[in-house]
């Protein structure tokens, strides 16, 4: 067999060591090694008795406790080629529930080796300090995340609210429009079910924020002057809003952080033709989120971290189907009637209000009259007399 010089010149090295015809240390010099080079190399000699093939041929190097079983590593590399799309977590997650166990670091490092990893852009980002709230309702997160995620719709929206401290998704909703009332649907769900939050925290898009001033001769009103729906049911309700600095959207980094989070492990592996297939597959992997997922940061799951809880309890539905409406006011016409939407709706009532201001009280499928306070009747807008 072939044997590389640099045996041939340690193994005449050594044999004159053996003859006595020059110590260990001129051998270390003769061969440009140090001495305990040498002498680890001197060992090895020994152990072969001399013979140059069984010298040039010993395997140095064991295979360390921890060295990586070939089925795993190939496990490994298979779920990210039939997947491509998924995280190194993800990745991690799906290798250790199907074959065994192994850390997120592992598969990062076989997947670097394997060059499967992609590549990132590094991105210079303002350094963020961490806030976590103290108790269950002390803050909800609301955000809205959209992509063509679905044959037949050029976009489709989830809304999702998050608790802050417990991470768990408490309100959600696709949709195929981000609407104020779609998230004003999404809000009165999540304070049946739970109650009033202390505070709600949101982005500044145009049905959270005012975004009027008085630039121009037509608009007369000033920003304070004006809110928006959601703005005022919130003030009715109690619950103080704020939204966070335009452009950051870090500051909202747990709702941001589930967005991908969704993405990653169920937007692209849904099955549904349409919304209402969407919604319902959605409530099963989100009733896993809730109640099987481990938060990383938490080290819990939601569900575990529900306590301390400081919602407060809704006093009477018909509060919330005041706050959860749209509201304005109209001029009843000598017809007994009033225009709204592009529609004439005539009120039923034996009284005339000719000339007299009432208030409104619409949603999407009904309209409440009243007067001072008072109610004076419901207007079916789906099946309208």
């Amino acid at each position: 067999m072939d044997i590389a010089q640099h045996f041939l010149l340690k193994h005449q090295a050594f044999q004159r060591v053996e003859a006595n015809s020059c110590s260990l240390q001129e051998a270390s010099v003769s061969l440009g090694l140090s001495y305990r080079q040498t002498l680890r190399w001197w060992k090895r000699y020994q152990v072969c008795s001399g013979s140059l093939a069984a010298f040039a041929d010993m395997q140095t190097r064991r295979g360390g406790h921890n060295r990586l079983q070939t089925d795993l590593v190939q496990a490994v590399l298979n779920n990210k080629k039939s997947h491509p799309h998924r995280s190194v977590q993800h990745v991690a997650d799906s290798v250790s529930e199907g074959v065994a166990l192994v850390s997120v670091s592992t598969v990062y490092r076989i997947l670097e080796n394997a060059d499967l990893l992609g590549t990132n852009e590094e991105k210079k980002m303002r350094v963020f300090k961490r806030f976590e709230a103290s108790a269950f309702g002390e803050r909800l997160q609301m955000d809205t995340t959209s992509g063509a995620w679905m044959l037949g719709y050029r976009l489709i929206y989830l809304i999702a609210v998050l608790d802050d401290y417990s991470r768990m998704l408490v309100g959600w909703r696709w949709v195929d429009s981000d609407s104020t009332w779609n998230n004003m649907c999404v809000l009165r769900h999540v304070y049946e079910k739970y109650g009033l939050p202390q505070t709600l925290y949101t982005d500044n898009a145009s049905m959270f924020k005012t975004i009027r001033h008085d630039k121009s001769i037509y608009q007369k009103h000033r920003q304070e002057g004006y809110e928006t729906e959601i703005q005022r049911c919130m003030k009715e309700l109690g619950v103080t809003m704020f939204s966070h600095k335009p452009y950051e959207p870090q500051s909202k980094g747990k709702v941001e952080r589930f967005f991908r989070f969704m993405q990653e492990r169920f937007v692209k592996e849904h099955t549904a033709t349409n919304l209402m297939q969407m919604n319902e597959q959605f409530e099963v992997w989100a009733r896993w989120y809730n109640d099987k997922h481990v938060n990383r940061t938490t080290g819990l799951k939601p569900k575990d971290r529900r306590t301390p809880s400081v919602f407060t309890p809704v006093s009477h539905k018909r509060k919330l189907d005041s706050a959860f409406s749209f509201k304005t006011t109209r001029k009843v016409d000598k017809c007994n009637a009033i225009q709204f939407e592009g529609e004439s709706y005539r009120l039923t009532g034996n009284t005339s209000l000719y000339n007299r201001t009432v208030d409104l009280e619409s949603t999407p499928s009904e309209i409440r009259l009243y007067k001072n306070g008072v109610f004076i009747e419901r207007i079916d807008r789906e099946n309208p007399n």
